[in-house]
C-alpha cells in the first residue's frame, strides 16, 4: 500500500489543529486500516522521502511526473515483475480526483516504459463514482470483485477511518472528509477495476 500524498488540504482538518498533526492523525488512520486488513506494516509505505527531493505531496498537488518518480522509487525498491493497483487513469470531470487521476497516469506511462511487467496493471474505479465513471466511458469494461467472505473484514477497516475514540489519538477525519462515500462502500463493498 502506497500513500501517495498527505491529505493535509481536508476540510476535516479543525481550527487550531496544525497540519502536522493533522497528517499524522490521517496516516495512523490508514495505518490502522491496513493493519485490519492483515497487511503487514513493512508493506505499507509513505512515498519516499527522496521523490523529486519532495518526499510526499499535499493533496491536489500530485502531477504525473510527480506520481511517476514516486510509483517508480517504489518499484525499484519492490523489484521487477510487482503488480500494480492503483485508481483509474480515465479523468470525470468534477468527480473524480485529480491525485486519484494522475496516479493512474503515471502507471500507465510505467506500464509503456516496462516499469510494470506486462498484465501486471490493474485501475480502479472508486464505487461511490461508478454510475459517473460508467456514463463517461460507457465502453470501458469493467471486472466486479465480489468480497465475498472478507465483507466484514473490509467493512472493520473502513470503519477504522470514524473511529473516535474521545481521547484524541482516533479522530475519524477519512469519515468526517467524505462520509456519504464511506457510507455507500461499507453497505456494499464491492470493486470495480479495468485493464490498461
Amino acid at each position: 500500500i502506497l500513500i501517495a500524498t498527505t491529505g493535509e488540504n481536508s476540510g476535516a482538518r479543525p481550527p487550531g489543529m496544525e497540519k502536522p498533526e493533522f497528517i499524522a492523525a490521517r496516516d495512523d488512520e490508514a495505518l490502522r486500516a491496513a493493519r485490519m486488513l492483515g497487511v503487514p506494516f513493512d508493506r505499507i509505505h509513505f512515498g519516499h522521502p527522496y521523490t523529486n527531493g519532495l518526499g510526499r505531496v499535499p493533496d491536489g498537488a500530485l502531477d504525473v511526473p510527480a506520481a511517476i518518480d514516486l510509483l517508480d522509487a517504489w518499484l525499484t525498491e519492490l523489484g521487477p515483475g510487482t503488480w500494480v493497483k492503483t485508481h483509474s487513469s480515465f479523468e470525470v470531470p468534477g468527480v473524480r480526483h485529480s491525485d486519484h487521476v494522475n496516479l493512474g497516469k503515471a502507471a500507465a506511462e510505467l506500464l509503456a516504459t516496462g516499469t510494470i511487467p506486462e498484465n501486471g496493471l490493474r485501475f480502479y474505479v472508486e464505487p461511490y463514482q461508478l454510475s459517473a465513471f460508467e456514463t463517461a466511458y460507457p465502453t470501458v469494461g469493467l471486472m466486479v470483485e465480489f468480497p465475498n467472505s472478507h465483507a466484514e473484514i473490509v467493512r472493520r477497516a473502513l470503519r477504522e477511518y470514524a473511529a473516535l475514540d474521545g481521547v484524541g489519538s482516533k479522530f475519524g477525519f477519512g469519515y468526517k472528509s467524505v462520509r456519504s462515500a464511506f457510507d455507500q462502500v461499507l453497505h456494499d463493498p464491492t470493486n470495480y477495476a479495468h485493464l490498461p
